[in-house]
């Protein structure tokens, strides 16, 4: 059943036939949902690019973990190494590289899966190399900043069959935007707007302090720095769990038509199905190509912490910043801030 759970998340995302997910990676992603490993699964893709669908799993082993977690760690391990060992049988060109020292483990694989070699990309990283192609997988489990504590992913990628441009027209943002806009009315759910800007000098500072004022820092357009972000925000409180859940659903939904209609910009799609406590999880992130003149990018993402469940809907020029405090702040130029009423910060 979980397989065949697997392949309808395929189809869902309206994509590729089940010749294109290689069998026994698809027996291996199901052994690891039964063991408890967390996974995503992100439709991304480039204008006038073909789409790829990347299924990507991440292993901890904390020396703080009671034995029981380790064991079922341990567990996803071996089933990884198993698949991956017999898949370096019939891959077009693999690497595999292992390192057993003073009781700590360094595995990794990459492999280039795809019988067409014309279209690989080979990048090395220090004493190993990672593949990019039509179907390819890359591995590490290593240990974390050198310590006991080991962190591990897997991310296997296939290439999507070109999209029928004349199949369906496209879903824009604003018909996204009004439809999710209608969604949260309906459960009378009310926004809260909110804007963030930083200039490239403010930006500079920030660089040579390495501050820690913002969650994220996601500089785009690396030659202009600047940035400045509308965000409007929905927010359940803690008690009504079920229901943000069942809009979640229903906002992943509405992203899927997005990437499931050819579109003249970049986007990345996570099948998200949970909020992550502490985390902001992007459920659709677009954005233009790098050269735009004024470029812009959009994002919706899911975060559950101390304030409830929230649903984040952010439209940038330039660089995508997110302040640490975001919740509480109406308002953020180069780090001054005004804070929503009851939100300020405690003297």
């Amino acid at each position: 059943m979980k397989r065949i759970t697997f392949f309808m998340m395929l189809s869902f995302l309206c994509v590729a036939s089940h010749a294109q997910v290689n069998p026994k990676m698809s027996a291996l992603f199901d052994q690891l949902s039964e063991l408890g490993a967390y996974h995503e699964v992100v439709k991304s893709r480039s204008p006038h690019l073909p789409a790829h669908l990347t299924y990507r799993t991440n292993l901890y082993m904390y020396e703080v973990m009671p034995d029981v977690e380790k064991d079922r760690v341990k567990r996803q391990l071996a089933a990884v190494r198993q698949t991956l060992d017999q898949l370096q049988e019939v891959a077009q060109e693999s690497y595999h590289y292992e390192v057993h020292k003073n009781g700590k483990d360094s595995i990794i694989y990459s492999m280039n899966l795809c019988a067409d070699t014309t279209d690989v990309v080979k990048h090395q990283n220090g004493s190993h190399t990672t593949f990019r192609s039509n179907e390819c997988l890359n591995f590490y489990y290593t240990p974390w900043m050198g310590g006991s504590d080991m962190d591990g992913m897997l991310e296997y990628t296939v290439t999507l069959p070109d999209e029928d441009k004349e199949a369906a027209a496209p879903y824009s943002l604003t018909a996204l935007i009004d439809d999710m806009a209608r969604l949260f009315k309906q459960h009378n759910i009310k926004p809260r707007k909110s804007y963030w800007q930083h200039d490239r000098e403010y930006a500079d500072s920030l660089e040579k302090a390495r501050s820690n004022d913002y969650i994220i820092m996601i500089n785009f357009y690396n030659d202009r720095k600047d940035g400045d972000t509308e965000a409007t925000v929905y927010t359940l409180p803690e008690e009504q769990k079920e229901l943000a859940n069942q809009l979640l659903v229903e906002v992943s939904a509405l992203a899927q038509k997005v990437a499931g209609t050819p579109q003249d910009f970049y986007y990345r799609y996570d099948d998200r199905k949970s909020f992550g406590k502490y985390y902001l999880g992007n459920v659709l992130w677009c954005w233009e190509p790098l050269d735009s003149t004024d470029p812009k990018s959009y994002t919706i993402s899911a975060i559950w912490d101390d304030y409830g469940l929230h649903f984040v809907l952010a439209q940038s020029r330039g660089n995508f910043w997110v302040p640490l405090d975001w919740y509480a702040v109406k308002k953020s130029v180069n780090g001054k801030k005004t804070y929503f009423k009851g939100l300020e910060p405690k003297k």
